[in-house]
């Protein structure tokens, strides 16, 4: 995997791994996002957020779980 830039957060105490993906690199992070996340081999974190493009807006973020499913919303993050 090619190195990336990321900020490692904390939002009323879970931790969220952010980075950003705006000339769009091919990386698949929700195939990536559970490996980020491992405590143990990874950075570490209860969610991966992700700034990209938006048809719509100026950006989007896709935020992602550690079991690589979809947040949806979050709060904290």
């Amino acid at each position: 995997m090619a190195a990336f830039d990321f900020y490692k957060l904390e939002g009323c105490g879970n931790h969220f791994v952010v980075t950003h993906d705006l000339r769009p690199s091919g990386r698949d992070w929700q195939a990536l996002s559970a490996a980020l996340l491992n405590q143990h081999y990874g950075i570490g974190g209860d969610g991966l957020m992700v700034v990209v493009p938006s048809k719509t807006a100026d950006f989007e973020v896709l935020m992602l779980n550690p079991d690589c499913s979809s947040m949806g919303m979050c709060g904290n993050g």
